[in-house]
């Protein structure tokens, strides 16, 4: 017998239930290095690949989100106003039209307001077919490879690599951080690390090193550490939002 397949927005609901926030029995205390058994990039571009209109109701038209830094002077729902304060507070470590390899780079948010306040030269990386596709049609000025970052390979260089809230979905780390030094002398990265020992979110396949066994990753790569802010932010109250918004689907 086989299931007609179920409606996008469902399929969210669904995961959703499945996934709700990461509990202690969801943790595998691994050590932020490679090779996590049972988690390749294709768990992720899964995910991503749901129908674009169903990802525009949930996050809104310009299809981006993040967790936790937010702009005090926006209201707490206005999301796309947090999400372009997050990236303004990176964007001062990328020089005014840098070459940037937008390492996890979604469907252009972050990558629209660097074109449009750095006057950047953009060139995407992700692991989703649905995304790559957006991102071409809505940047059409810019590149987009469609790969794991760990396998990238890039005749291009580049000033700027950035990583904006998706190194934690990388499955190979130090593999990809070698490879992006070798296509860019500098590092913008802004994720999520552990306030304790690392660990590996192994429902839904995220990372979260400790602060120092992620600056270890980076310099091990042979990046030279030159500013590090480690802020305490709310990303609780951020992931009910989103996880509501499928609910509400």
């Amino acid at each position: 017998m086989t299931r007609s397949p179920l409606p996008s927005h469902a399929r969210l609901r669904a995961r959703a239930r499945e996934s709700s926030l990461p509990t202690d029995a969801d943790r595998s205390s691994e050590p932020p290095g490679d090779e996590t058994p049972g988690w390749d990039a294709s768990t992720v571009a899964r995910f991503y690949d749901e129908e674009l209109e169903t990802w525009k109701a949930i996050l809104g038209p310009t299809l981006h989100y993040h967790f936790g830094v937010v702009d005090p002077e926006a209201a707490p729902d206005d999301a796309e106003a947090h999400f372009d304060h997050a990236v303004r507070r990176v964007a001062d470590w990328i020089p005014q039209v840098a070459r940037v390899l937008d390492v996890g780079c979604g469907w252009g948010g972050a990558a629209r307001v660097l074109r449009r306040e750095r006057d950047a030269r953009l060139h995407g990386v992700t692991v989703s077919p649905a995304q790559a596709e957006h991102y071409r049609r809505s940047l059409p000025e810019a590149g987009c490879t469609l790969a794991d970052v760990a396998e990238l390979e890039l005749d291009e260089r580049f000033d700027v690599a950035m990583m904006l809230e998706s190194f934690c979905h990388v499955d190979r780390p130090e593999r990809a951080l070698r490879i992006l030094r070798r296509l860019a002398p500098r590092l913008v990265l802004l994720d999520h690390v552990s306030p304790g020992d690392s660990y590996v979110d192994t429902r839904w396949r995220m990372r979260f090193p400790s602060h120092e066994a992620f600056r270890a990753l980076v310099r091990d790569a042979g990046y030279a550490i030159v500013h590090d802010e480690r802020t305490q932010v709310p990303w609780v109250p951020a992931a009910r939002h989103w996880l509501g918004n499928v609910e509400r689907r």
